[in-house]
C-alpha cells in the first residue's frame, strides 16, 4: 500500500511539472559539466543503500525558464525561452572509492527554438563518460580530500558535430574539505583541463557557399567553414560549498570560470563572410544557487538559478553578468535509482 502511495504521488509530481530545457546555448556552448561539476556528487543526499554499486544513479527531469522571459524589456528584442531536459545519469561503484558514470541529456524547447531545424525537435546532448575516484587521498591534519576524475565527451550532439568534434578529454581533480555544522558542510574547488580533438579548426556549414564546387578538381573543403573557431583547449575552475541544514533539506552554491583557448587564424584561410575576432581565447563565466529537499527516499527536488555563458556578447559588449539571455530558473526532479531498488526489495521480503 506505501508503495502505491509513492508511486501514485511521483506520478502526480512528474505530471504537474512545467515543460522546459537547460539554457539556451551560447555560440560556444559552456557545457556545464565540463566546468568541474563532474566531481561534485550529483546529490547533496547521501544514497538509501550505501552498500549498492549502482548508488548515485538517477533520472533527471530539468524544468527551465530563461530569466529574461519573465523581463521583456531586458533585450531590444524578447525571446522567451522555456524548455525541458530528461538526463540519464547511470552511476557504477566498483569499490568505496572508484567508480564509473555516464550522463546523456535530451532536450525539448517548448517555446520557438532558435537552433532547432523543426519545430517540435528534440535535441540529444553530447554523451559524457567518467571514470573517476573519490576521496583517494586525504591530507593529514587539514582533513582535505583529493579526488580525480576523467571525463570523455562524445559528440552525439548536433552542435559538436557541426564543429567538427571526435572527442574531448578532460582530467579533473578535486579539493573538498567537510564540517560537522548541522548535517554537513562541504566546500570544495574543482580544476579541469579539455583537451579536444576536431577534424577541422574552424565550425563546418551544411552545404559550400559556392553551389556545385564539389565537382571541381580541388574539391571545396575550403569553404565548407563558418568562420568561426573551435577552441582546441578549455581549462575550467569552480569552487562550490553545500549545506545540509536537514537530513532532507540543503542548499548549495557553485561559481566557476572557463578558459576557452582557440586555434590560431589561417592568413591563407578563404574568405568566410562570417566577423571573426583576434582574440586568441574566450572567457565563461559560470553560477549555479540551489535549494534542494527530499520528501521522499526515491524523490530529489531542487529549485534554482543557473547562469551560465560567454562574458563577451557578438557584437563585443560584455553580458550583464549572472542575468542575460543564458540565465534560467529550473526545477529538478530527481529520481534516485537505489532508493527504487531498495523500495522493492523490502515490498519483495
Amino acid at each position: 500500500m506505501n508503495l502505491v502511495r509513492t508511486s501514485t504521488l511521483l506520478f502526480l509530481l512528474l505530471c504537474s511539472a512545467a515543460p522546459a530545457r537547460a539554457a539556451p546555448e551560447p555560440e560556444e556552448e559552456p557545457a556545464a559539466a565540463e566546468s568541474g561539476g563532474q566531481l561534485r556528487q550529483s546529490s547533496l543526499f547521501a544514497g538509501t543503500d550505501h552498500r549498492s554499486p549502482w548508488r548515485g544513479s538517477q533520472v533527471v527531469l530539468r524544468n527551465a525558464l530563461s530569466a529574461i522571459t519573465l523581463d521583456p524589456s531586458a533585450e531590444q528584442t524578447h525571446n522567451a525561452y522555456f524548455a525541458m531536459t530528461w538526463s540519464f545519469r547511470p552511476w557504477w561503484w566498483f569499490t568505496d572509492k572508484v567508480f564509473a558514470r555516464a550522463q546523456l541529456d535530451l532536450v525539448h524547447e517548448l517555446t520557438e527554438s532558435d537552433i532547432t531545424t523543426y519545430s517540435g525537435e528534440a535535441l540529444l546532448d553530447d554523451l559524457r563518460l567518467v571514470v573517476g575516484g573519490s576521496s583517494l587521498l586525504v591530507i593529514p591534519w587539514v582533513d582535505i580530500h583529493l579526488s580525480a576524475d576523467l571525463v570523455i565527451t562524445l559528440p552525439t550532439s548536433k552542435a559538436s558535430r557541426a564543429r567538427t568534434l571526435i572527442m574531448g578529454i578532460g582530467p579533473g581533480l578535486r579539493l573538498s574539505r567537510s564540517f560537522s555544522l548541522l548535517q554537513g558542510l562541504v566546500i570544495g574547488y574543482n580544476l579541469r583541463a579539455t583537451p579536444r580533438i576536431y577534424e577541422y579548426t574552424t565550425a563546418a556549414r551544411e552545404s559550400p557557399i559556392i553551389p556545385g564546387c564539389s565537382s571541381g578538381p580541388g574539391g571545396c573543403d575550403a569553404y565548407l567553414n563558418s568562420g568561426v573557431r573551435n577552441p582546441y583547449l578549455r581549462l575550467a575552475q569552480t569552487a562550490d560549498i553545500s549545506l545540509r541544514a536537514l537530513s532532507w533539506l540543503g542548499v548549495s552554491l557553485a561559481v566557476g570560470h572557463a578558459i576557452d583557448w582557440i586555434f590560431d587564424l589561417d592568413d591563407n584561410a578563404a574568405v568566410s563572410y562570417q566577423p571573426v575576432d583576434d582574440a586568441g581565447s574566450r572567457h565563461l563565466t559560470f553560477l549555479e544557487l540551489a535549494l534542494s529537499f527530499r520528501p521522499l527516499d526515491m524523490l530529489e527536488i531542487g529549485i534554482g538559478y543557473s547562469a551560465l555563458h560567454p562574458q563577451l556578447a557578438p557584437d563585443s559588449t560584455r553580458y550583464t553578468p549572472f542575468f542575460n539571455r543564458y540565465s534560467v530558473l529550473f526545477v529538478d526532479l530527481k529520481l534516485h535509482a537505489d532508493a527504487v531498488v531498495s523500495s522493492i526489495r523490502r515490498i519483495a521480503q
